[in-house]
């Protein structure tokens, strides 16, 4: 297995701070690591975080014991999200999840990310600023 995972492994593009080619980047695990017993002695497996990313979003996904059982971390520069767009992504993520969940077959394109809170808030957002730049008077609905 650990052969045939590294084939894959020329095909990772390097991302250098001061040129970046991508800004998210998405880990998906699901090899068992070193699961079982070292020497006699039951080991756990862990992800240690080093508390520093370079992209703005990571977002790794992994089963290092391959129960099934799927743990997320999103991992976010907070260069790039305050804690309200931390938060909102969070929602925006699991809203795909539960989405994904109820109707696997579904294109991401039908996925509705917004609340309905979110939704009110950028049309009323739109309609403000649209009024301004034609020069109408704004009336809330």
């Amino acid at each position: 297995e650990l052969a045939e995972s590294l084939d894959h492994s020329q095909y990772t593009t390097a991302n250098p701070p001061q040129r970046k080619v991508y800004d998210v980047l998405f880990n998906y695990q699901n090899q068992a690591v070193l699961s079982g017993a070292f020497q006699g002695a039951p080991v756990r497996v862990e992800s240690i975080h080093s508390g520093h990313e370079v992209d703005s979003l990571a977002v790794c996904v992994r089963d290092y014991e391959l129960t099934g059982s799927l743990v997320v971390d999103l991992d976010f520069h907070s260069d790039m999200f305050d804690a309200e767009q931390r938060e909102q992504t969070v929602q925006h993520f699991l809203r795909v999840v539960d989405a994904f969940l109820n109707d696997s077959g579904q294109p991401l394109k039908r996925v509705d990310l917004l609340s309905a809170g979110e939704r009110s808030h950028i049309l009323v957002e739109f309609k403000m600023f649209h009024s301004f730049i034609l020069g109408c008077a704004y009336r809330p609905i």
